[in-house]
This record gives C-alpha cells, structure tokens and sequence, in this order.
C-alpha cells in the first residue's frame, strides 16, 4: 500500500495480542477514529470490517484502542464507502442469525451473503 502511495499505518492490540494494517481514509470510515481504515491479513476479510475473533485464544473480539503506528504518509482511501457498506451488511446478517436463535434467515438475506462472501473471497479455498 505504501509503495502505492496511500498512508499505512499499523495497529497494536496488546490486550489483544494481534496487530493489523491501517489504511488512510475519510474519518467517517476509519477504525474509532483513527483516520485509517482497518484492514485485516490473517484471514480474507472486507475492508474496516474489524468484528473477527482474534488474540492468542483465537477467541477475543477487539476491545482495546489499538497504539497506531504510522509507517508512511500518503494519499487516503477515499473510495471506500462501498467496503464500508458491504462490511456492515454482512455483520448485520450474521446479528439477523443470531436474534432469531436459529441461525437461519431468509432466502434474500442468505444471498445478499453469498455475494458479499464471493466478492471478497471470504471462505474460499
């Protein structure tokens, strides 16, 4: 990202023992506010999406406000409100799932999930 000429930072989670990429972008999108969107590289995952489980128990959602380091200046991410969009639909999916206690929903919500899982290649081998 850097050698492409946007602003990176890195994120810290000590609680959390896990560190992640940060991106520059538009405030409204950045992780709490940082001015970076999250970007996840241990797992296929949508941009500023953040709700995975991490740290040495495999387990923790985040919780702490990460150190940000910046690696380099640059240009922002501005484009990103469709990755936005698609990262809170697919964690309102799995909300829907979870509220009706069974784990299912109906057949539009399943495929709005579907293609939001082969946009991003979440799930692909």
């Amino acid at each position: 990202m850097k050698d492409l000429g946007y602003g990176v930072a890195l994120f810290s989670f000590e609680p959390e023992n896990h560190m992640a990429v940060g991106i520059r972008c538009p405030i409204e999108y950045s992780y709490r506010g940082t001015g970076y969107c999250f970007v996840e590289t241990t797992t296929p995952s949508i941009i500023t999406d953040s709700s995975g489980t991490y740290g040495i128990k495999g387990g923790e959602k985040l919780t702490s406000m990460p150190t940000v380091i910046v690696v380099s200046d640059g240009m922002s991410f501005d484009s990103v409100s469709g990755e936005y969009n698609d990262a809170k639909d697919y964690d309102s999916i799995f909300e829907i799932a979870e509220s009706n206690g069974s784990n299912v929903v109906d057949n539009l919500t399943y495929m709005k999930y579907r293609g939001i899982l082969d946009k991003y290649g979440i799930g692909s081998s």
